[in-house]
Formats: C-alpha cells, structure tokens, sequence
C-alpha cells in the first residue's frame, strides 16, 4: 500500500451538510460510513441560537443510521431542545446524553465548558445551572455571586458539580 492510498483512508469526511431532515457525510470518495462506537458529545442543534443548524430528530435518525449507541445534545445555555431531542433518540434506539454548552464567570471573565449529565444529580444540577444562567439566582440568597445574563458563576458551577462530566476548552480556569 503506498502513503497516498493509506492517508485517504483515515482523511476526515470531505463534507457534512444537512439536506432536508438527514445528515450527509461523504467521505472523499463519496461512500459514507458507519462510525461504530463513536459518540459525538458536544452538539449544537437548532435550538443553539448562535451556531446551530441540525434538527434534534435528523441528528438521531443519522446517529442511528451510522451504528452510534448514543449522542449528546449541547446547546449553548440552554435545554430548549431536551424533550424532542430524548424522543427522538428512544424511537431510535440510542442512548441519550443530556448536556448543555454553558458559560460561567470568574475573576470579572468569562469562561464556557461543556457540562454532561452522568446521572440523575447531575441532571437535576444541570437544570439548576442552566435556569441561574437565565435567573441570575446561584442560591446564595443576596444576589452577590451573580453573574451577566446567560452566564452563571464559577463557585455555583463548582457547587453543583457532582454528577456531570465536565469538558473543558483551552484556556479554562475550572
């Protein structure tokens, strides 16, 4: 086998676009395929104001197609998308991972994670942190860790860890 032939073996997918409610991927030489045990764990759906594009049930129709067991749903600060997006994923058979694209302050900047729910804590810790984002509430009962809207603090944000997995970008303090 000569190098040219094995880097387009491993070459990334030559386009991934979306066409009515399906996802297409090809790959250079046109011919998709299934990506087995992968997940995709960070996600930006129509209901991520800023970037998003997929519909959540076109995302789980084509997570199924291409064998994944499950995929994560991660807009940005918020949960808009979570009912449709678990429908969708049960009538599909995947496993759905429920998280959020969230940003937090500290020391006067601002700083995003992306923050999963691992169990049943960490999904009722999610809702909290989201809803301090939009509330400006971090249960310190005098509005002193408050943060800008759509952001939450730091010291909530490590309050309500247990049960999340946190991924964290370049650049994070946490």
């Amino acid at each position: 086998m000569n190098t040219a032939s094995a880097a387009s073996e491993t070459a990334p997918p030559a386009a991934v676009y979306q066409t009515g409610d399906e996802i297409v991927a090809d790959a250079a030489d046109g011919v998709a395929e299934t990506l087995g045990e992968f997940v995709h764990l960070v996600v930006h759906s129509e209901f991520s104001v800023r970037d998003g594009l997929i519909k959540v049930r076109a995302l789980a129709a084509r997570a199924a197609a291409l064998g994944m067991p499950a995929v994560a749903l991660t807009d940005h600060g918020n949960l808009f998308g979570l009912v449709k997006f678990y429908t969708a994923c049960r009538e599909h058979g995947l496993k759905a991972i429920i998280g959020v694209d969230l940003e937090y302050e500290h020391a006067g900047r601002a700083f995003r994670c992306v923050l999963l729910a691992m169990t049943a804590e960490g999904y009722r810790h999610l809702l909290r942190l989201v809803s301090s984002a939009y509330t400006g509430d971090t249960g310190d009962g005098g509005g002193a860790g408050q943060a800008t809207h759509g952001r939450t603090t730091r010291d909530f944000l490590l309050q309500a860890a247990d049960g999340l997995v946190a991924v964290l970008g370049r650049g994070s303090d946490v």
